[in-house]
C-alpha cells in the first residue's frame, strides 16, 4: 500500500467525520456500545488493580522474617552475623533490633503504665536481640529460611517467620494476576464482537453507496478506509467517555466504601495512581475494538 497523500489523508478524515454524523443515530450506538465494553474492562482492571495492591500491603506484613540472636553472641560476632545474613541471595536487606527497641515498641502500643508491661519488664527473655530480614520476593522464603538456619552455628538462635500467610498472600497474587489477564482479554475480544456486529448495520445500510464506488472503479482500500476511520472515531469518543466516567465514579466509590466501619482499614490507589495507565490502555483499547470492528464488517461485505 502506498503512502497516502495529505489530500487523502483529509478526504477519509472528512468522510469519517461526514459519515459520523449523517449516521449519527448508529453512531450514538456504536459509540455506546464501544463506552459499555470499555467501562467494563476499566472497572476490572480498577478492581484487579485494587486487589493486587491489597495483597501487596499484606505481602509487606509476612515479607519478612526474624533471626533471633543467641544471647553468647558479642559485637564483633554480631557484625560478622549481619554480613553473613545480608550475602543471602534474595534479601533485600537487614535491620537490627535490640532489647531496647523491642520495649520501646512494647511501651508504644500498650502503654507507660500497662501492667503487661511489669511482666516483660521481670522477663529477660521477653525481648531478644534479632535481625529483621525483609526479602525480595514471597517465592524465596523457603529458600531464605533453610540459610538461616544453616546461620545457626555462628548465633541464630531461632528464625519467627509465617510461612502459611506467606503461602496464602503468594497463591491470592498469582491467581489475581491470571484472573485479571484473563477477564480482559475476554472482554476485549466480546467487545470486538459487539462493535463488529454494530457497524456492520451500518454498512449494509449503505451497501448501494459501496457498489457504486467499486463500480466505478475504486480500490477496496480508498473503500476501505473511512469505514476505519469512522471506526477509530467511534472508538475515541467511546473510550474516553468510560474513561471519564470511571474516573468520576471512582473517587464517589472508594469514599463510600471507606467510610464502612469494617472496610475502614483498605488503603485504595489514588486516581493518580491508577488513572495514569488506565487512561491511555481505555483510549487504546477503544481506538482498537472500533478499528477492529470496522474492518472485520467492511472487510466481509467487500469479500476481500
Amino acid at each position: 500500500m502506498k503512502i497516502m497523500k495529505i489530500r487523502t489523508v483529509q478526504y477519509y478524515l472528512r468522510e469519517g467525520f461526514r459519515s459520523m454524523i449523517k449516521n449519527r443515530l448508529m453512531s450514538i450506538a456504536s459509540i455506546l456500545t464501544v463506552a459499555s465494553c470499555v467501562f467494563i474492562v476499566a472497572v476490572s482492571i480498577i478492581v484487579a488493580s485494587n486487589v493486587a495492591s491489597f495483597l501487596g500491603q499484606i505481602e509487606e506484613n509476612v515479607r519478612s522474617m526474624g533471626a533471633i540472636v543467641d544471647d553468647s553472641v558479642d559485637a564483633e560476632g554480631l557484625a560478622v552475623l549481619w554480613e553473613r545474613i545480608q550475602g543471602i541471595p534474595h534479601v533485600a536487606n537487614v535491620d537490627f533490633q535490640s532489647r531496647d527497641a523491642g520495649m520501646d515498641w512494647a511501651i508504644e502500643l500498650f502503654g507507660e503504665d500497662s501492667s503487661i508491661l511489669d511482666h516483660i519488664r521481670r522477663d529477660p527473655m521477653t525481648f531478644r536481640r534479632s535481625f529483621i530480614v525483609n526479602l525480595t520476593d514471597l517465592r524465596y522464603t523457603e529458600t531464605v529460611y533453610t540459610a538461616l538456619d544453616n546461620l545457626r552455628p555462628y548465633g541464630i538462635a531461632d528464625i519467627t517467620h509465617n510461612p502459611t500467610m506467606a503461602e496464602i498472600a503468594l497463591t491470592l497474587s498469582n491467581i489475581t494476576q491470571i484472573v485479571s489477564v484473563v477477564l480482559i482479554f475476554l472482554l476485549s475480544g466480546i467487545s470486538v464482537v459487539i462493535i463488529t456486529n454494530t457497524i456492520r448495520i451500518t454498512v449494509n445500510a449503505r451497501r448501494n453507496e459501496i457498489n457504486i464506488m467499486k463500480f466505478v472503479g475504486a480500490t477496496d482500500w480508498f473503500i476501505r478506509w473511512p469505514f476505519l476511520v469512522e471506526g477509530m472515531l467511534v472508538g475515541l469518543v467511546g473510550s474516553f467517555t468510560s474513561a471519564m466516567i470511571s474516573w468520576l465514579g471512582y473517587g464517589g466509590a472508594v469514599d463510600r466504601i471507606s467510610s464502612i466501619p469494617v472496610l475502614d482499614f483498605l488503603v485504595f490507589l489514588s486516581r493518580g495512581q491508577i488513572f495514569g495507565y488506565i487512561f491511555p490502555f481505555a483510549i487504546f483499547l477503544g481506538i482498537i475494538i472500533g478499528l477492529s470492528g470496522s474492518y472485520i464488517s467492511i472487510r466481509r461485505h467487500l469479500n476481500v
